[in-house]
């Protein structure tokens, strides 16, 4: 499992800490345990149905996948530091 600070240390390359919260999304997942289809999770989440939807790995970096879509973003896959 991995925390919120290692994982925008593995980010930025340094340690984080926050003095207030702020967010982008409506809907933030941090998970290593989406167990469908991305796309599929999406839809369910948001509770769409019979929508084309194709999202795209937006992450610039083998450590993490991230995917974002009208009020929800997701970070799966993230790899610990003996994975990367």
């Amino acid at each position: 499992m991995i925390n919120l600070s290692g994982f925008l240390d593995s980010l930025i390359g340094r340690k984080f800490t926050t003095d207030s919260v702020s967010f982008t999304h409506n809907i933030f997942v941090l998970s290593n345990n989406i167990d469908r289809e991305i796309n599929d999770y999406f839809l369910s989440v948001l509770g769409a149905k019979d929508v084309n939807l194709e999202l795209k790995n937006l992450s610039s970096t083998n450590a993490f996948e991230y995917f974002s879509q009208e009020y929800l973003g997701v970070v799966a896959k993230v790899a610990t530091g003996s994975e990367q």
